[in-house]
């Protein structure tokens, strides 16, 4: 199985509850939300934040399973409907332009190692956003 661009994801919901989503190749990511609309995002946003916590624990994503699989999964039992969910690479990364003092570049320079700036922020900013 190779990665793919989504995953699919179960969509549960009980008499009296929220929308729920559940991804079996993510365990442990769910996602709740008042609308089946608003469930969508939600899941997204549960994904991508599953995916960074892989990322900073140096973790691979699992391979995606196939609809087919997520639906004879043991937690697709009684499940509504079954929605493809953006994933996203967490290693594709971007270009940017920032702006250094030159003394911090330096100092971050003689500290990591040249040709490491770029990990050392992404692990900085990670630190922080937690």
């Amino acid at each position: 199985m190779g990665q793919r661009a989504y995953l699919d994801g179960i969509v549960h919901k009980d008499s009296g509850s929220e929308w729920g989503f559940s991804f079996p190749d993510l365990p442990g990511c769910v996602s709740a939300a008042v609308s089946l609309e608003e469930l969508v995002d939600s899941a997204a946003e549960a994904v991508a934040l599953h995916m960074e916590g892989l990322a900073e624990d140096n973790q691979k994503a699992p391979a995606s399973s196939t609809l087919e699989e997520v639906r004879a999964h043991e937690d697709a039992a009684g499940a509504q409907t079954f929605l493809p969910v953006p994933a996203p690479d967490p290693d594709h990364c971007i270009r940017l332009n920032i702006t250094l003092p030159e003394t911090l570049a330096q100092r971050i320079d003689a500290k990591v190692g040249n040709g490491q700036l770029s990990n050392f922020l992404a692990n900085a900013v990670r630190r922080a956003l937690r």
